[in-house]
């Protein structure tokens, strides 16, 4: 029996967010587009048009490739955050304490730069796959540790956020096409469709909170961290486009900004932890080491390296 795509990416996006079940049952009413899965080509399919949503295979691996690699910056970059605000020693100083950060951020780099060749390459990731990351498995228990299935989660979420954003583009479309004015440009619509992706996720997260008796930060924590790996992803996937910017997109970290203006969460959780590691990360990766890291908060020292790669800052 042939599977149910648009149906399973619907589903994937209700799940993420159940607190929004019923906003998602009307839009499907009002704007009844099905996702299409198609070939994979050079770069990133994932796309939207008025009448459907194209994405490939490979699109889905990279979303999970990238949110395991990502992970990895935090294993790297977190005590350096963590302890520079405790210690009277700045990141870069604790970061030339361990003697084997070397080879293990050679290994970060190396794999990143593997999931740009895979979105360079026509082919999926099967024949190309990092042996330090566990094949997609469909369901979290069917991870074998906890860090696993952590990750899986934020894999679904940050699929979702991408789906949500092209749902928006749909609706852009549509209503355009009805006569309703479009936003003026490409990269402003591009910048409304993260509002929309990012307001779905976080307006009603006290109502699932509320509902689901879960701590209402965490939720926040979780998501956030979900908007933050599919900026990465939206950074690697439009190459130069993405970091500088371009007609028909804002550069990433200008989007990473707005995002982390809109995120409420106290100065040391772990949102601000994770995002600071992975723009560390990405700080280093382009080889941008020079700079001085202010000692202070995570929440300070990932607002100050967003701002550190915004292109007027390079």
């Amino acid at each position: 029996m042939a599977k149910n795509i648009t149906g399973i990416a619907f589903d994937i996006v209700c799940k993420a967010a159940p607190e929004r079940s019923g906003d998602l049952k009307k839009f499907r009413q009002d704007y009844p587009v099905p996702f299409v899965e198609v070939c994979g080509r050079v770069g990133i399919t994932l796309n939207a048009n008025r009448s459907r949503i194209e994405y490939s295979r490979k699109d889905l691996q990279v979303i999970w490739l990238l949110s395991f690699s990502l992970w990895r910056s935090v294993e790297l970059f977190s005590p350096a955050i963590l302890l520079s605000s405790a210690t009277e020693s700045s990141a870069q100083d604790i970061l030339t304490l361990d003697q084997e950060l070397d080879e293990i951020e050679r290994d970060y780099r190396e794999r990143i730069g593997a999931i740009i060749q895979i979105i360079n390459s026509e082919k999926d990731a099967s024949e190309f796959w990092p042996p330090d990351i566990p094949k997609p498995f469909e369901s979290r228990d069917d991870a074998e540790t906890d860090q696993d299935k952590a990750v899986f989660d934020l894999v679904m979420i940050a699929t979702a956020v991408a789906f949500l954003h092209e749902l928006r583009h749909v609706k852009f479309h549509v209503d355009h096409h009805d006569g309703i004015t479009r936003p003026g440009n490409r990269a402003e619509e591009e910048l409304l469709c993260d509002v929309h992706a990012r307001e779905w996720f976080l307006a009603k997260a006290g109502d699932y909170a509320t509902d689901a008796c879960h701590d209402y930060q965490a939720i926040c924590s979780k998501r956030g961290i979900a908007l933050i790996i599919i900026c990465e992803f939206l950074r690697i996937a439009t190459d130069h486009a993405g970091e500088y910017g371009s007609a028909d997109y804002p550069p990433i970290d200008l989007r990473i900004a707005a995002l982390s203006d809109e995120i409420k969460l106290p100065d040391f959780d772990k949102f601000w932890v994770v995002s600071g590691s992975i723009l560390l990360g990405e700080v280093r990766r382009r080889g941008i080491r020079s700079i001085e890291i202010p000692k202070g908060t995570p929440k300070s020292v990932s607002k100050y390296l967003s701002k550190i790669l915004l292109p007027d800052a390079l």
